[in-house]
């Protein structure tokens, strides 16, 4: 029989669990295109969504891992056919090239504790991007750590340690290199029975090398880096494992991209923040407003131009979150409307437009 508790089954999920008398519950450990692997107290299964789940609940509301779900316990496949509301939830918007239909949103894992964003001290460094991590971390309600890794190969760690700590809004950092047995037990203290931990971050940047370590065996193959210094993808699939100390550890791919419909862009840049208190107007877009204090901090050189930029960047891109595909659609019309002055300026400039192209 395996214990729930060691997976992090508690109160919280108990008493959900109590509603449905006829189900068993358990946690999705792995997940597929059309099934998932799940274990629960009899011990681990393969398991699908039921029909009716299919046909009511929207591919973002589907379970990932992390999950804890209600199924019908089969000797073949089980039948899952509820997900318990979670604690946390880190999620993405897809690019354009990976969306499903239907979907724009993948979801990374739920019933996160602690979200470790690794990135590797080499040409994988990237603060413009680590803030994209920290703004969806924050967002999912999970606690964000910084892992700098592969300080052995990188000159000049201390300046972009630095760089980190600039970023990082309290979040606590950590610099590992290769077989440092120090900072593995210090990813080890964020770790404790019924937390789940999970780590993010690029292919090739030493997330699989770390998990082999916490899990002391081999959880999945590492590969050198390759010749143009970037590290070569190793983990396909999201997982999750027990770890022996206690709590449970998720593996995940590496991401190119991070779409921060659902960030939290006030708590990233909560400096930035801080400074558009002092602004005159109270709906300051800090793009050219009169009196701007994040303007005046920018051209001061107190705030960072990058950092300021990619503030904008990212603010912009969170606009749309939690609207339907429909709302976005019309949040953008009205945005593109409000932009070049108007319906009528809006009319003008597509009459413009389709007599350029002879229609």
């Amino acid at each position: 029989m395996v214990n729930l508790a060691d997976y992090g089954f508690d109160d919280f999920f108990r008493s959900q669990a109590e509603e449905y008398k006829n189900l068993m519950p358990g946690r999705v450990t792995g997940q597929h295109k059309n099934s998932y692997n799940v274990i629960t107290a009899q011990g681990a299964t393969a398991a699908e969504l039921s029909g009716r789940f299919l046909y009511v609940s929207e591919k973002d509301e589907y379970p990932v891992v992390g999950d804890f779900v209600m199924l019908i316990h089969g000797e073949g496949v089980s039948i899952i056919h509820q997900c318990l509301k979670r604690k946390s939830f880190l999620q993405r918007r897809q690019t354009t090239g990976e969306r499903d239909k239907g979907s724009a949103v993948q979801g990374i894992a739920a019933n996160v504790t602690t979200v470790f964003i690794c990135m590797s001290l080499d040409r994988d460094f990237n603060i413009s991007r680590l803030e994209r991590y920290l703004s969806v971390t924050w967002s999912s309600n999970a606690v964000p750590v910084i892992v700098l890794t592969k300080r052995d190969i990188c000159g000049d760690w201390e300046q972009r340690l630095s760089e980190t700590e600039s970023a990082a809004n309290g979040a606590d950092i950590l610099v590992t290199s290769k077989d440092d047995r120090e900072t593995i037990d210090r990813l080890g203290s964020h770790i404790s029975p019924g937390t789940t931990v999970v780590f993010a971050g690029s292919s090739g940047v030493g997330k699989t090398t770390l998990i082999n370590a916490l899990l002391q065996r081999e959880a999945g193959e590492t590969k050198e880096i390759s010749s143009y210094g970037k590290g070569r993808h190793t983990t396909t699939s999201r997982e999750l494992f027990l770890l022996q100390g206690g709590g449970c550890l998720i593996d995940t791919p590496g991401m190119r991209e991070l779409g921060v419909d659902f960030g939290d862009i006030e708590k990233t840049f909560s400096d930035i923040e801080g400074l558009a208190i002092q602004c005159r107007f109270r709906n300051c877009t800090h793009t050219g407003e009169p009196e701007c204090a994040v303007l005046k901090s920018v051209e001061t050189g107190e705030l960072d131009r990058r950092r300021y930029e990619n503030y904008l960047r990212l603010r912009k891109e969170s606009r749309y979150d939690g609207l339907s595909s429909r709302e976005i659609e019309n949040e953008k019309t009205n945005t593109m409307l409000k932009d070049i002055g108007g319906m009528k300026n809006m009319k003008k400039f597509i009459r413009e437009k389709d007599r350029q192209k002879g229609r």
